[in-house]
């Protein structure tokens, strides 16, 4: 049966053989002076043949263990965020406690960062077992390019701590305002080359320029990020971007992470189709330079007020409307239903709604989530749906939910909830 799915994978390889026989055959090539030629070559082309099958079975082999890998990704994401999400959630359901004592709500955000450093971890594996099973796809979106600016600094300058750091921002006041690309992995390219930065520099600058190339429509994106840390041995360089290394490892043993966030931005960088260079002075630092391009969208640029207040770390009162914080709008006449196998999310997202006031119920399963639906005593509002459920999962919960004969069960908001990261697994 293998042999067969072979074959026919390989049906062009099949008529080239028959074709150059025949071809042999017509041009008169069986003259008896020609044997051993005629032999020759026919050898020659079964050797062929039986190499481009060979090849391509191992195709198909590794056709099949990267659809199990995937497989595997989307149970493994499910099973280690289920709880990791259930753990942050709860901790931030009682840090809006107002009256926690002092002592537990430090405790409370420790619990959190760890948390939050964790599921950064497990995030950074994942994606790269995306990007090697070619399941990581970028998305094309518009966003606020200051804004990102200003989210990457925030979070990274923390890092200072008591080191006698100095931070200092270089940005081209003529980028443009709004840009089209991938956000998300753009980000994450940043915050890996911020956070290195900060992490093995002790003393003296850490910069980050921002400037730009034109490119016919297109910009050109050139982020530089200089420190004057540790720096990089030359016979290093060749190992900086390969994966679960880390350089210098006796002395850098207490500095947290994977050795996993150069080699994910390299390759991050790669699928946008930029390009990421290293200058590097061992001792004395290192530069990290990054080349992306992104669509403009509009041609609003950041300007001299914006850019000043970013270099001032002000920027956060100049943001949109859309980047503010969500208001927590009392709303006690809505109905929300909760659908999650796991009781601890229900009590989570509980937690999380508490402030809004309005009425929740909950469902242990899809079918339960049904019948609670088609109850013709209460109508919901929206529905917090999983993903990932024994016997009947989200999805199929949600189309047995559109066909049922209640009006309202037609355009009811079902939003999904899910702790799985891997995209392309769902319909």
């Amino acid at each position: 049966m293998r042999w067969k799915q072979v074959l026919k994978a390989n049906y062009a390889q099949t008529i080239f053989v028959f074709v150059a026989f025949v071809s042999m055959i017509l041009t008169g090539c069986f003259a008896v002076g020609n044997f051993i030629k005629i032999a020759f070559g026919l050898a020659l082309m079964v050797v062929l043949n039986a190499l481009l099958l060979k090849l391509s079975a191992a195709k198909m082999d590794s056709d099949e263990e990267n659809k199990a890998k995937s497989a595997f990704l989307a149970t493994m994401s499910h099973e280690i965020r289920t709880p990791m999400n259930a753990i942050l959630g709860l901790t931030e359901v009682q840090l809006c406690n107002p009256e926690l004592p002092k002592s537990t709500e430090e405790d409370l955000e420790r619990i959190y960062r760890s948390g939050t450093t964790l599921l950064g971890i497990i995030n950074d594996i994942l994606d790269l077992s995306k990007i090697e099973t070619g399941n990581l796809e970028l998305k094309s979106e518009e966003y606020n390019f200051p804004c990102l600016i200003n989210d990457v600094i925030q979070l990274n300058v923390v890092r200072i701590g008591t080191k006698p750091i100095k931070f200092r921002l270089e940005i081209d006041e003529n980028l443009p305002l709004n840009l089209i690309g991938d956000e998300l992995r753009l980000r994450q390219v940043l915050n890996n080359l911020m956070s290195n930065a900060f992490k093995y520099t002790d003393s003296g600058d850490v910069i980050l320029s921002v400037t730009q190339r034109k490119n016919k429509s297109d910009t050109m994106l050139v982020f530089a990020v200089s420190d004057t840390g540790q720096g990089i041995r030359p016979e290093d360089l060749k190992n900086l971007f390969k994966e679960y290394q880390r350089l210098n490892e006796n002395k850098n043993s207490s500095i947290e992470g994977t050795g996993l966030g150069l080699s994910i931005s390299n390759r991050l960088v790669g699928l946008m189709g930029g390009t990421i260079e290293v200058e590097s002075e061992f001792g004395f630092g290192s530069t990290f330079t990054v080349t992306i391009l992104q669509q403009p969208a509009g041609d609003a640029v950041l300007g001299s007020k914006v850019c000043g207040r970013l270099r001032s770390f002000n920027f956060s009162e100049l943001r949109t409307e859309d980047s503010k914080k969500p208001e927590h709008h009392y709303m006690p006449y809505g109905r929300i239903l909760i659908v999650d196998d796991i009781e601890t999310n229900i009590h989570v997202a509980k937690g999380l709604l508490k402030p809004y006031g309005v009425r929740i119920d909950a469902a242990l399963s899809g079918f339960d989530a049904i019948d609670m639906v088609n109850q013709d005593e209460q109508v919901y509002d929206l529905v917090l749906m999983d993903h990932m459920m024994p016997k009947m999962d989200g999805i199929e919960t949600v189309r047995k939910i559109r066909n049922l004969k209640r009006g309202y069960a037609k355009t009811l908001p079902i939003v999904a909830l899910t702790a799985n990261a891997v995209s392309g697994i769902a319909d």
